[in-house]
């Protein structure tokens, strides 16, 4: 955790002092989305209609946050995919291509791109899901180019929720429990990219929870001011299964969890909130030593080699980035000799989503089918 991110945990003398500059952020975030609000309402201009191609109509649906930082939206929305593949949807991912070059062109993503050029989390999860994935900086363009090869019929946005130029029928926020809002205020003086009155227009809020035991209903999230009119659900990231990455890179040799338990090792994570996954590997009976990088982290063969033996276990969104690294022959510049790291393995997760989550989701689901799809399902 930063300086400032410290500074966002209460309303202290630098989040006072920074308060100012958040309430011109605030007038400038109201205006801007007042704008989008009158341009979606005159459904744009002719000119912009004569040159938008014409597709079919096909729902998309946002998955974002109002704070900064990691919240669990990658790994739901891998979820999602699976969900609404079981209704019989063709569901595509869009996303920014966050952590990777600028991209102002749709481009198509692989389980094999590097993430560099396209992101690290845009690569995850075309790996994940095998569902057409494109990224480009303006979100919309990315939706018309996989709308327009006709490979999906529902689009899922990661992230986007403040990026109003791109349409959308539903919107998931996802709120981590463990960080909440902070200090409630918006940036810089707290974490928000918008007022916490926001939630009341969504469609549906997603509490990332440590687990279903001990907040098992979103409608008591402790602390986390969230509406009651809205709908909302939990859900956890579960661990299921290690993948060897070193030694031979790449071989997808699949280990339970249980390989590693009672061992010690070193937990390095780039993500937005290390600590959740240091717990869970804690949880799963490892004895880690931590390592957190901030979020997104550019990964170099420097921050794979440790002080000691003991294997290294990282996160998806890590291991796609250090695939990479290990793909070309490893040598010690100094010596000239091959450098011999710990064995090294992916831990993947799973969303699981609580009664409620999947409730709301079918709700989502039945709505969709009626709006898109006639005649509407019966069952």
């Amino acid at each position: 955790m930063n300086t400032l991110e410290k500074a966002w945990q209460s309303r202290g003398f630098v989040a006072c002092l920074l308060w100012p500059v958040s309430m011109v952020f605030r007038a400038l975030v109201g205006l801007r989305t007042a704008v989008f609000n009158v341009t979606n309402r005159a459904k744009r201009s002719a000119l912009a209609a004569a040159l938008t191609p014409a597709l079919a109509p096909t729902p998309v649906i946002v998955v974002g946050n109002l704070s900064v930082g990691g919240t669990g939206k990658s790994p739901l929305t891998a979820a999602l995919v699976a969900y609404f593949q079981s209704m019989d949807w063709k569901p595509g991912i869009v996303s920014r291509g966050y952590g990777g070059n600028a991209i102002d062109t749709p481009q198509r993503v692989t389980a094999e791109s590097n993430p560099a050029d396209v992101g690290d989390e845009p690569v995850m999860l075309a790996r994940e899901t095998g569902v057409p994935v494109c990224v480009c900086r303006r979100r919309r363009q990315a939706v018309a180019a996989l709308v327009a090869d006709g490979s999906v019929d529902l689009v899922i946005s990661d992230d986007g929720l403040q990026h109003y130029a791109m349409d959308r029928d539903v919107e998931i926020v996802v709120v981590d429990e463990t960080k909440g809002f902070a200090n409630g205020w918006m940036l810089p003086a707290g974490p928000l990219r918008e007022p916490l009155a926001r939630l009341n227009r969504v469609d549906l809020i997603a509490l990332h929870t440590a687990a279903f035991g001990r907040t098992s209903s979103a409608k008591q999230p402790g602390s986390i001011p969230l509406p009651q009119d809205v709908n909302a659900g939990c859900f956890y990231l579960k661990q299921t299964r290690l993948v060897q990455r070193w030694p031979e890179n790449n071989s997808e040799t699949v280990y339970d969890l249980a390989h590693l338990a009672g061992k010690t090792v070193n937990a390095v994570a780039g993500i937005g909130n290390p600590q959740r996954f240091f717990d869970q590997c804690q949880q799963a009976g490892m004895h880690v030593l931590p390592n957190p990088k901030p979020d997104h982290h550019e990964w170099t063969i420097t921050d794979l080699i440790m002080p000691n033996e003991h294997p290294i276990v990282m996160t998806s969104k890590d291991a796609v980035k250090v695939r990479s690294l290990l793909n070309v022959e490893t040598i010690d510049r100094a010596n000239d000799t091959p450098i011999n790291f710990a064995p090294i393995y992916e831990i993947r997760v799973q969303a699981v989503l609580n009664a409620d989550l999947q409730k709301a989701l079918s709700i989502i689901e039945q709505q969709l089918h009626t709006s898109y799809r006639q005649p509407k399902r019966l069952s």
